[in-house]
């Protein structure tokens, strides 16, 4: 084999190795890129839910005095009876409504965070493959290199 053909053999290889190992760099860079998002999203889902909450319960507490208003304004015993039950009932159901949307936002954090978890084995898993990808490409080369150099083609030996 000519040193020209070996020469081009090797930077063959030497290109290839090199685009293995970055593609690898780069999957890892935009699923790690990606993991974050999914962690900052998961941080927006549990303070949104936070929000939610406090305004569905400041509702209730609204709801609440308006309703003991109209039974106060039209005679109404506001301290006993089904005018108690009706605040209570109202208040309850707010209750329910805020930490039902409490509950939603932590589900969706936690499959968000779970998101990112998997994002972030998946970008350890390009780079670990981009790497191993170069260093086959590595090995194949010198593998053929070798077989041509050293006559293992048959050729009767390997003359440069």
């Amino acid at each position: 084999m000519c040193v020209t053909a070996l020469a081009a053999l090797a930077a063959g290889t030497g290109l290839q190795a090199f685009g293995q190992y970055r593609q690898g760099r780069e999957q890892e860079s935009a699923l790690n890129y990606q993991s974050g998002m999914s962690l900052a999203d998961a941080a927006a889902a549990e303070g949104t839910a936070q929000v939610q909450a406090k305004v569905i319960r400041k509702a209730a507490t609204m709801q609440r005095k308006e309703a003991t208003a109209a039974y106060g304004a039209s005679g109404v015993d506001v301290n006993s009876g089904t005018a108690l039950d009706v605040q209570g009932d109202i208040l309850a159901r707010g209750e329910m409504d805020a930490l039902t949307a409490l509950i939603t936002g932590k589900n969706t954090a936690e499959r968000l965070r779970g998101q990112a978890k998997m994002q972030s084995r998946a970008a350890h898993n390009a780079r670990v493959s981009g790497n191993l990808g170069a260093l086959a490409t590595v090995l194949q080369g010198g593998a053929k290199a070798g077989w041509a150099y050293g006559g293992g083609g048959g050729g009767g030996g390997g003359n440069l």
